[in-house]
């Protein structure tokens, strides 16, 4: 088998931030509002379904602090350009605690509509699903794109008898972001991604006290499709209390990552690789760098079960109170550089080993603090590489890896910070302007340069690079986003716009300083290269085009490189998913 780390599609994490598109509207929902109003400045909405009667692609609808009713979207879209998008003033500042007559069960309802963000909501309360995205196409393409991010999604489910009662639910829902949300306290799981839809994406959220599974993957054949997930990519989430069969619960889940996870307390397992609805067991996928520490849970760590073929676990701590690393009858496994308690069905590896105490490992390990002691036996023990993987560059809070000699095992990187740059001021059409902010790399504050503007004057110049590579993202072991500038230095002369709205930079080096370099086309301004990543000492690559002409990348490979891939990927049928059947339970 030829391994090949397959990454979750960044496209939904880029565009999410986007500003609005040119002629776009921006309307105000208030508790002050009159939903007869015009919706914008000065006279807001009272509902924020009266703006969803309203909206149109590059569309936006700012929800002022207050208590609201519910958000049932059913067949609108944004595009891959111009995103409609729902967001809260403040974060958990606009809270939505009762249904609308479209949707009862659900109390934020996406139901065929592709390319929306929902941004900052506190939502609680609902029957069933906190928040639901439900596609009805059979490759799942009418719920494309869409990204939920930066809400609460607490005390759902608790009154639904049957089906999904989860803080976040999706079915059939292609290429979905689901990013930096709290979720707790569910009727059953935290985060469920269901139905043979590719590429999810579930990153930094914070999860704890569900009914059942922290998160689940469950690609259930029965429904539709292939009964596959490929390409999905969970990482740098906190799961805690999980009552559910497994922190991790990955049924029919192929060619994926988990890294940079934490999982405390769970009352069973850690992660579970298996097939029950799926159409196969859980196979090539990467599990790295994770903790999983469950003293007192009731099955493994890590359980690779029956069929679950050609998976690679290396850098995890695995305690359990029973065994921690259980392997049944799968082939093609490939283990080291882990921490483990127990076996079963399997034994250690050359460079595996079983601390004489597993507390010992941590700053506080009864109260939950897992980052890693100074005196740690995690530290600097893990591998950059097994099987044609490489483990991540960053840890869970964004820190460089490795940061010493070596990797460390596990979820943190000892005595790491994240990395941090400045974002850079961008042109306006012929004269110097204000440009966008940096980016957020990760956990890190640093990011992208500003934007330097089209038209006949130069472009402002490029932000400084972060110092180092963003989280994960791109392929296994690229630094994610790195801090190069989203365009090159404009030169000062009207008439000369040599730096265009270039990409997102390479994977950041070690250090990264400097930015993409002046352009040189004595055009109107075109589009930037893509610059190439830092080096430990060098600078990020040419974020310029000549005229005529691809500017080169300097060093490195390009984290986004990844997109390249993505017309790779298999499409997968589907069905309509309000008959989607609950997770079947290990």
């Amino acid at each position: 088998m030829t391994r090949v780390p397959f990454a979750a599609p960044l496209v939904a994490v880029v565009l999410a931030g986007l500003p609005a598109a040119a002629g776009a509207a921006e309307y105000i929902v208030s508790t002050a509002g009159d939903d007869a109003a015009t919706g914008l400045a000065g006279a807001p909405w009272r509902t924020i379904q009266r703006a969803l009667r309203a909206v149109k692609p590059g569309d936006s609808v700012t929800v002022e602090d207050g208590t609201y009713a519910g958000l049932a979207c059913d067949g609108i879209s944004g595009t891959a350009a111009s995103r409609i998008v729902f967001r809260a003033r403040n974060r958990w500042g606009a809270k939505i605690t009762s249904a609308t007559p479209d949707s009862a069960q659900d109390f934020v309802q996406l139901s065929s509509c592709g390319y929306v963000t929902v941004d900052g909501f506190e939502v609680s309360g609902a029957p069933r699903s906190g928040i639901a995205i439900l596609g009805n196409s059979e490759d799942g393409s009418d719920a494309r794109g869409v990204v939920i991010q930066n809400c609460y999604s607490h005390d759902n489910g608790g009154t639904s008898s049957a089906g999904r009662h989860d803080g976040i639910f999706s079915g059939f829902a292609l290429d979905l972001t689901i990013q930096d949300n709290r979720v707790d306290t569910t009727g059953e799981h935290g985060i469920y991604v269901s139905n043979a839809a590719d590429n999810p994406v579930i990153l930094r959220n914070d999860i704890s006290n569900t009914g059942s599974n922290c998160i689940q993957i469950n690609a259930d054949l029965s429904t539709g499709g292939d009964g596959l997930i490929s390409n999905w990519r969970i990482e740098g989430n906190t799961l805690r209390n999980c009552k559910g069969a497994a922190g991790i619960n990955l049924d029919g889940a192929i060619r994926g990552v988990a890294r940079n996870n934490v999982i405390f307390n769970a009352a069973k397992g850690g992660i579970t690789l298996f097939q029950g609805d799926g159409a196969e067991a859980s196979h090539d996928n990467l599990i790295v760098n994770n903790t999983i520490y469950d003293p007192t849970g009731s099955r493994a760590a890590i359980q690779v079960a029956d069929g679950a073929n050609d998976n690679v676990v290396f850098n995890n701590i695995l305690v359990a109170q029973g065994t921690a690393f259980e392997v049944q009858a799968a082939t093609g496994l490939v283990h080291d550089y882990n921490l483990v308690s127990s076996y079963s069905g399997t034994s250690a590896s050359a460079h595996e080993s079983k601390p004489a105490s597993f507390a010992s490992l941590f700053v506080d390990a009864a109260g939950g603090d897992l980052h890693l002691a100074s005196s740690s036996a995690a530290v600097d023990q893990g591998g950059a590489t097994l099987g044609g993987m490489a483990a991540p560059t960053t840890d869970i809070a964004g820190g460089m890896r490795p940061f010493g000699p070596g990797f460390d095992i596990g979820a943190y990187e000892l005595g790491s910070a994240p990395s941090t740059g400045g974002g850079g001021a961008g042109g306006g059409a012929g004269v110097a302007g204000t440009g966008g902010g940096g980016g957020r790399p990760g956990a890190g504050t640093g990011g992208g340069g500003g934007r330097p503007g089209a038209g006949t004057g130069g472009g402002g110049a490029g932000g400084s690079g972060g110092n180092g590579g963003g989280t994960g993202g791109g392929s296994i072991g690229a630094g994610g986003r790195g801090g190069g500038p989203q365009g090159g230095a404009g030169a000062a002369t009207a008439g000369h716009g040599g730096g265009g709205a270039g990409r997102a930079g390479g994977s950041g080096g070690a250090t990264a300083p400097s930015g993409g370099s002046a352009g040189t086309s004595t055009d109107a301004g075109v589009d930037g290269g893509p610059p190439g990543s830092g080096t430990a000492t060098g600078s990020g690559g040419c974020g310029c085009r000549a005229a005529g002409a691809n500017g080169a990348p300097e060093s490195g490979a390009l984290a986004l490189m990844s997109l390249a891939l993505l017309a790779l990927v298999r499409r997968r049928g589907v069905r309509r998913t309000d008959t989607v059947r609950p997770a079947r339970l290990r």
